[in-house]
């Protein structure tokens, strides 16, 4: 089981805006990462802040970073009833979004102005 994923944006509005109008997250903590820490786990030299977000059993770590990130094929699948609600609400607010068709309705694709892509399913 995983117990959280840790994703790096990089302003603060966006854990309002994306985090928690959108996908539905609400706040569970906060705390900052000594520098000493981040430069050692992850090679950055700046002290974060991090904002644990919590929906279900889901859980993401954000790391507010001046850091530039390219996430390449990144992407958290989350399985959530109320996926294509999600996907409607990030559609309107002009957030990038892709509906694909599948077998069983649909797969749809949301993602944050940081371009944390996010693959929303329904549970089968």
């Amino acid at each position: 089981m995983i117990k959280h994923t840790g994703l790096s944006i990089r302003n603060i509005q966006e854990v309002y805006d994306f985090y928690e109008r959108i996908l539905g997250f609400k706040k569970h903590t906060q705390f900052s990462l000594f520098r000493e820490l981040a430069e050692e786990i992850f090679g950055f030299s700046e002290s974060p802040e991090v904002i644990v977000m919590k929906k279900e059993d889901i859980e993401l770590e954000l790391f507010i970073s001046r850091e530039e990130f390219r996430p390449a094929y990144t992407h958290t699948c989350l399985e959530i009833a109320d996926a294509q609600e999600i996907f409607e609400r990030a559609k309107k607010q002009n957030y990038k979004t892709y509906a694909k068709p599948s077998a069983n309705g649909y797969t749809w694709f949301v993602a944050d102005s940081n371009k944390n892509l996010f693959e929303l399913k329904k549970p089968t």
